[in-house]
């Protein structure tokens, strides 16, 4: 699916953060069950992109968030933004399982490998 996005048109749109995360929570929801995940998002820009893309973007994250907190008593899942002078940087974090940055090359790899040189 990443792949294929690369060769699509962006056509780029007014896009409200808050709705599609709000949405791609909702769906991540759906598979977490009964499980009791506190939730934290601050309030979000609305900006200038594809939504098709930020909708991936958005149900991406947060579906690997509950997945990855699925062995907590109680998850914890927070989206932050913060605003700079020329970009909003939104992160998503959580208190799963995480990874050993030893292994961040590795695990990031596939990103590299499918970007041509130039």
């Amino acid at each position: 699916a990443y792949s294929r996005m690369g060769r699509t048109n962006i056509e780029k749109h007014s896009v409200d953060l808050n709705e599609l995360f709000a949405e791609a929570r909702d769906d991540a929801m759906l598979d977490a069950g009964a499980r009791t995940i506190r939730w934290e998002i601050d309030p979000l820009p609305t900006v200038s992109a594809d939504v098709s893309m930020m909708r991936s973007v958005a149900q991406n994250l947060l579906s690997n968030a509950v997945k990855f907190t699925r062995q907590r008593e109680e998850a914890e899942i927070t989206v932050r933004c913060v605003q700079h002078p020329n970009e909003y940087v939104i992160s998503v974090r959580d208190n799963g399982v995480g990874f050993d940055m030893a292994y961040v090359d590795k695990l990031f790899g596939v990103f590299q490998r499918m970007h041509r040189m130039e």
